[in-house]
């Protein structure tokens, strides 16, 4: 019995070791920011009153996996099911018909017996650009037109809960952005467009003080 505590005991510091080696050699990318810039734009009004922190409430904000779709594991360990939903005008010092909304579904399931929790989740963003004024190349107003962009977001992730805390996840967004029906003066087509983008993510979770009174079979 011995023998088995000392190899489970060095099992568990190998796996310690790995986790601190991949933090700190492991680049952080964001999502892709070169076009549809409104992607950018935080929606969760939780994490703009704690300065964007999305990271330190990854387990309970129903949007954190907008961001990183690994969030939506550790949600899914805690509840099973999570609805948010922000609306607010954009920059409205500018104008009065700009605004910016945002809604998400999650739904969690954790297996019984095994350390395995899934979720899925749902979100949708939808920025209004207003009604904007065409103009000739001499600058006078032609037609007007309703500019606006907008993603479709689902997200999937799997938690594994043994001594540490694992989740990975991936999400697939349909984007849409609706610029304009045609194009400036004489170029051909509009200014329409839309992309489909896959983002992966991993978050683990090292609660230190659980594994050293689980290899000790006592609370620290």
């Amino acid at each position: 019995m011995k023998e088995l505590s000392h190899i489970k005991r060095v099992f568990i510091l190998c796996i310690l070791t790995s986790v601190c080696i991949v933090s700190i050699n492991t680049s952080i990318f964001a999502v892709s920011e070169a076009a549809v810039m409104f992607l950018r734009i935080s929606p969760s009004p939780l994490a703009n009153g704690m300065g964007e922190t999305y990271g330190n409430i990854a387990s309970n904000d129903p949007m954190a996996s907008i961001f990183n779709p690994a969030y939506l594991g550790f949600f899914s360990k805690k509840q099973n099911f999570g609805f948010s939903y922000s609306k607010a005008n954009w920059l409205p010092g500018l104008t009065s018909d700009l605004f910016y909304k945002c809604f998400s579904f999650n739904f969690g399931y954790s297996f019984k017996n095994t350390p395995i929790t899934i979720g899925m989740g749902y979100h949708h963003i939808y920025l209004d650009l207003g009604k904007q004024i065409g103009m000739d190349e001499m600058g006078n107003p032609t037609v007007g037109f309703e500019s606006s962009e907008n993603a479709n977001i689902f997200a999937f992730s799997a938690l594994f809960d043994y001594y540490i805390l694992a989740s990975i996840g991936f999400s697939y967004k349909f984007i849409e952005s609706n610029l304009a029906q045609f194009g400036a003066v004489s170029e051909k087509g509009s200014g329409d467009a839309s992309a489909n983008a896959l983002d992966l993510g991993l978050s683990i979770k090292v609660p230190l003080f659980d594994i050293l009174s689980k290899i000790n079979n006592s609370p620290i």
